[in-house]
């Protein structure tokens, strides 16, 4: 059967996943404007390139408790069922395969398969199974239903039952209370916790997002779509188009008389991929050895790699005519690896020509140049 692709992104302690093709783009939390008469989970809006969309605290959809906002967050913008909205979460790790057999869609209740209980229970309607890692879980969610109120407070019922004594007086505190958490918001200053700096980076990402329609007249088909990574300090691109998943190898084995910068094999969801960390070719220094490497799994001529970097950042769609000329800072073999640089919410981002990368000698075993 074939595998299924989930876009995971971190809210809390817990990992979620949505299906990939519903996601539009990521980019860093801005400053949003909340607006009279919206559900309470329903934070604010945006103006994404001239189209205002809805967002959403993702916290406060699952019934949870909201945590302050930080310049760290991201949005991840949503398309389902014809309407795009962005979710408020606190970190993205990118594309994942799960195999059918990996995922549950039912939670087992005294232990048997027949006692069995559909894991989109009425009480988390969003909440539609369970996928299994090696470390942990991802709970998977559906993005149809995300914009829908929910047909009733869970927490509500709850605080309901956990009350000692019946006493009506508090019972009543108790729903009101809890009906207020799910009612119409009521209108706060965005990030009131921020620094002013804090408030300023917020704003001008907003300024930033609103701005780029009046700046770019090519349709979001038309654009280019570039993971931003961090190696070490430095800030790169590399084309979407050519990413397989991101993902975390922990388990890496050795290849005996390979050189420094061929990390190791690792077993993918029983797939052999090589390792590699490509810091030398672009005149830097390694990255340091971990037990965990963030890496970006890509696949050119149908041969696939893992490349280490430091941290994956954003997914970022930009125009190639504002595409800027090799900074002039890159200097020797590392500028043939390098097609131009994009503003990156005011970090200039070098572009990486992987097909020409990967294809220097003495590089991967598996790509028949050495």
């Amino acid at each position: 059967m074939i595998d299924l692709t989930y876009f995971t992104f971190r809210l809390g302690t817990t990992t979620y996943g949505v299906e990939s093709q519903t996601v539009v783009e990521v980019f860093f939390l801005p400053e949003f404007t909340p607006v009279p008469g919206l559900p309470r989970y329903v934070v604010g809006v945006i103006n994404v390139r001239g189209v205002i969309l809805p967002v959403i605290d993702l916290d406060l959809r699952l019934g949870q408790t909201p945590t302050p906002y930080q310049t760290s967050d991201r949005v991840i913008l949503l398309a389902a069922r014809g309407q795009r909205f962005g979710i408020i979460v606190q970190d993205v790790y990118g594309i994942e395969q799960f195999a059918p057999a990996q995922i549950q869609t039912h939670l087992l209740a005294q232990g048997t398969d027949a006692d069995a209980t559909p894991f989109d229970q009425t009480a988390e309607p969003l909440q539609i199974g369970l996928a299994q890692r090696e470390q942990d879980i991802v709970v998977l969610l559906e993005t149809d239903p995300m914009l829908a109120a929910p047909q009733q407070s869970p927490n509500l019922e709850l605080a309901l039952k956990t009350l000692r004594e019946p006493n009506p007086e508090a019972i009543a505190a108790v729903r009101q209370t809890l009906e207020e958490e799910t009612s119409l918001r009521s209108l706060t200053p965005f990030c009131p916790h921020a620094t002013p700096a804090e408030q300023e980076i917020f704003r001008n990402r907003a300024q930033q997002l609103a701005q780029t329609a009046e700046q770019d007249e090519l349709a979001l088909g038309q654009q280019t779509a570039l993971a931003i990574v961090k190696l070490g300090t430095e800030w790169f691109g590399l084309p979407v188009a050519m990413i397989r998943e991101f993902t975390e190898i922990q388990h890496l084995t050795p290849i005996p008389a390979c050189p420094p910068h061929i990390l190791g094999n690792t077993n993918l969801r029983g797939e052999i991929i090589t390792l590699v960390d490509i810091s030398a070719f672009l005149a830097l220094p390694p990255l340091p050895s971990s037990d965990r490497w963030p890496a970006v799994i890509v696949n050119i001529e149908g041969v696939s790699l893992g490349i280490a970097v430091s941290v994956v950042l954003d997914i970022h769609r930009y125009n190639p005519a504002t595409q800027q000329s090799m900074p002039l800072a890159v200097q020797g073999s590392a500028r043939d690896m390098i097609e131009g640089a994009i503003d990156y919410q005011g970090t200039m981002v070098s572009r990486l020509n992987l097909p020409r990368l990967l294809a220097q000698e003495g590089f991967v075993v598996d790509f028949n140049v050495i």
